[in-house]
């Protein structure tokens, strides 16, 4: 075995800091020459504020400026849908990874796929060494992808994949010097590879979590290289321990390695080739602007007077938008998060619009809350009415009346809040068993019934509100079930809607009127919504946020 050099990184979102880092990993690259692989270990398409309006395409260039050898599947990067995703990695120009999740096959005499397209494992030569690579994902990210049904998808547990398919391919190809697993798992499944496949795994390149790391486990080096360009790891492999074979498991001996952090500071210097990319990229964002997104069928209000003081057409849009995007029994925005502060006529939306709306780089994450606490939240949302706090609620799955007569704290009017509790259909189907069929989901929406107290109920909201910003104290308090990693940016959840009303409306244009309705039907047991058909948005005051001083008129009141 011949010395041989890893560079890594992972999660890579904003290209502020690209050029400096394109330029170092060239430095590294141009000192270790032909003895050197470059491994990535996903997300990277998305989420980020250029992702947003230019989907992913932004990262092309950054990525094929970094001689990457392969890549492992990350969830973000599926955020626009595999489609998109299919052609950014043919235009990436590096093979992409994923080995243990597949597309079930629908009849006997289909080949089966691996996920989105990705190769299932890449063999590469270096330096008179033969290395047998794999890309690892686990199954709590899969569950949770917005734009792919998990029943089509077949998954398999990390570690059953390698102890299965790592012979097998050894069997075909004859031994390899390295067997090197990037994977895009939070770091205890990547701590459970390493105890539990030791021997057919000989280091791993993580992904997933964005701190940095790099340990040792059980002979096998771990590595976590931050994230967003700011930090990557060259590893160098100078031999084994030994170079006996272990009679007992018929394997080599662990890897002898020593690893280099690299940290990309404003003192690092520019490619300028890159600098010069990235400066064009940030002008085609603005251009980008008068792109039409969407339709509206009525006029959407987004004044600051009337989104922080009630119920709005456009703020029950959004919450929907977030409950359907995460698949939560209950959205909670605060309407400072809009910030158009003006009416949208009906008609076209453009992206300039979208960027009005929710300008921010807004992250949502989904808590567990029991009903107790769901009252303290809606009573601090009224809490400061009829100041035009950005507190104020935007809701989705719950409704409820407030008496502002009432000193703060204790508006909430007793026997109002109603909730819509769902039970989330996420289920993957696992290696051996029978795939589940879509027509055994249930997609109609449930009842709202009655608060209970002591019920846990799932809430989306913002990593900002959670964090007890805008007064909301109890939300800091609440167990995370999905952080920012295993949901969509607020303003990506949107553009991605409007894609796939988009995508409907030109079916129009070369099926038959039957084909349609059928496909609308089930896109609109997916949005959850009546807000939105398939052609254009049509949002409504229903209620759901209820001021007992108004008018039973002004309360039931709709804008068309």
């Amino acid at each position: 075995m011949k010395e041989i050099t890893l560079i890594h990184f992972n999660d890579v979102y904003n290209v502020e800091k690209a050029a400096r880092f394109v330029h170092k990993v060239h430095e590294i690259q141009q000192k270790t020459g032909h003895s050197s692989c470059t491994f990535f270990s996903g997300d990277a398409f998305s989420p980020s504020l250029l992702s947003t309006s230019l989907r992913g395409k932004q990262m092309i260039p950054v990525l094929k400026a970094l001689n990457i050898d392969c890549a492992c599947l990350g969830n973000h990067d599926l955020d626009f849908g595999v489609p998109e995703f299919i052609a950014l990695r043919e235009q990436s120009g590096f093979p992409w990874i994923c080995s243990n999740a597949r597309n079930v096959r629908q009849n006997e005499d289909e080949q089966s796929q691996q996920l989105a397209g990705c190769e299932e494992y890449v063999i590469l030569e270096r330096n008179g060494n033969r290395l047998l690579v794999l890309g690892l994902i686990e199954a709590s990210w899969m569950a949770t992808l917005s734009t792919v049904e998990p029943e089509s998808i077949e998954f398999e547990e990390p570690t059953d994949y390698v102890k299965r398919r790592v012979p097998e391919i050894v069997q075909e190809y004859g031994p390899f010097d390295i067997v090197i697993a990037t994977s895009h798992m939070r770091m205890p499944s990547d701590y459970k590879l390493a105890d539990e496949c030791a021997g057919q795994i000989d280091i791993i390149l993580g992904g997933h979590d964005h701190h940095y790391e790099d340990t040792v486990r059980n002979r096998i080096r771990i590595l976590n290289s931050g994230t967003d360009f700011s930090d990557f790891t060259a590893i160098r492999i100078y031999g084994r321990e030994s170079q006996c074979i272990d009679a007992s498991t018929g394997m080599y001996a662990s890897l002898k390695t020593v690893s280099t952090r690299y940290q990309i500071s404003n003192d690092t210097p520019e490619d300028s080739e890159i600098a010069a990319i990235v400066k064009a990229i940030q002008s085609d964002v603005q251009k980008s602007m008068n792109i039409v997104v969407g339709k509206s069928k009525v006029d959407l209000d987004a004044r600051f007077s009337q989104i922080r003081t009630k119920e709005t057409n456009v703020a029950n849009f959004l919450a929907s938008v977030m409950a359907r995007a995460t698949d939560a029994d209950i959205a909670l925005l605060n309407s400072g998060s809009i910030r158009a502060d003006r009416i949208l006529p009906r008609g076209d939306i453009r992206m300039s619009d979208l960027a009005d709306l929710v300008p921010m780089d807004d992250s949502m994450e989904v808590v567990e809350i029991n009903g107790a606490q769901l009252l303290q939240v809606l009573e601090n949302g009224v809490s400061q009415y009829p100041a035009m706090e950005g507190r104020f609620p935007c809701v989705d799955g719950v409704r409820f009346a407030f008496d502002p007569s009432q000193p703060a704290g204790s508006r909430i009017v007793k026997g109002s809040v109603t909730v819509r509790s769902r039970q989330c259909f996420s289920c993957l189907h696992k290696r051996g068993k029978t795939p589940p069929t879509s027509s055994s989901h249930n997609n109609s929406p449930a009842p709202f019934c009655p608060l209970e107290l002591q019920r846990i109920y799932t809430l989306c909201t913002k990593t900002y509100l959670l964090k007890g910003k805008d007064g909301y104290d109890v939300l800091s308090e609440l167990k995370v079930v999905r952080d920012e990693e295993y949901c969509p940016l607020l303003p990506t959840a949107v553009a991605n809607l409007f894609t796939e009303i988009g995508i409907l409306r030109r079916w129009t244009d070369y099926t038959s009127q039957g084909s349609v309705i059928a496909a609308a039907t089930k896109f609109k047991q997916k949005v959850r919504t009546s807000m939105v058909d398939p052609f254009a948005i049509h949002p409504v005051v229903d209620g759901r946020i209820r001021n007992i001083l108004d008018s039973e008129e002004n309360v039931c009141s709709k804008i068309y």
